[in-house]
């Protein structure tokens, strides 16, 4: 009998759908989001910008940046709180 090596990731099936159910809805969530929120999660989250940087990108104060980050993070995991385990 050959053992399975321990750091070998084994995915049930229904797993893979759950995660494609997840970014999917995801997806849905972000495109929901209005403009500038949007845009500063994205660039927060994703891009890895200083909120310095995205400010100067979007012409703002760097408070409004954190606050359009802030509500788009609870937006989606408002809409995403079925999905309790991938939650950003």
């Amino acid at each position: 009998v050959e053992e399975v090596p321990e750091n070998m990731n084994i995915e049930e099936p229904s797993d893979k759908l759950a995660k494609s159910e997840f970014f999917e809805k995801l997806d849905m969530v972000l495109d929901s989001l209005p403009l500038k929120q949007k845009e500063a999660f994205i660039l927060a989250e994703f891009e890895n910008l200083p909120y310095e940087r995205i400010a100067a990108i979007q012409g703002t104060r760097i408070g409004t940046v954190k606050s359009r980050i802030n509500r788009a993070k609870n937006n989606i995991k408002s809409a995403l709180k079925d999905f309790e385990g991938y939650i950003l």
